[in-house]
């Protein structure tokens, strides 16, 4: 298995999957309940021209999260939309 990352390392473009979100405080709670759980796919839509915020796709709808907020979130699988949904983030394919 690949080691995780956080949500705000992933690149415009890149879809994961949640593994998890650190804390237990208001925030997180409130990140889960914008939908942001263990298995749930995210894809990064674009980021602001400084780098933050980051608009994310989920379960149907469209969300903008900070850095601070993005950098709680552990994911791991990206894809770039070519279906290389099992391969690790960071590994290198074949295609163009």
């Amino acid at each position: 298995m690949s080691p995780s990352v956080t949500l705000d390392r992933i690149p415009p473009g890149r879809s994961v999957r949640i593994e998890d979100v650190e804390g237990d405080d208001p925030i997180a709670r409130r990140l889960d309940d914008l939908g942001l759980r263990s298995g749930v796919r995210i894809s990064v839509v674009r980021r602001a021209p400084l780098g933050d915020p980051t608009v994310f796709e989920l379960c149907g709808y469209q969300l903008c999260l900070r850095r601070s907020e993005s950098a709680r979130v552990r994911v791991a699988n990206a894809t770039d939309g070519r279906g290389d949904a099992d391969r690790p983030i960071g590994e290198a394919t074949d295609a163009p």
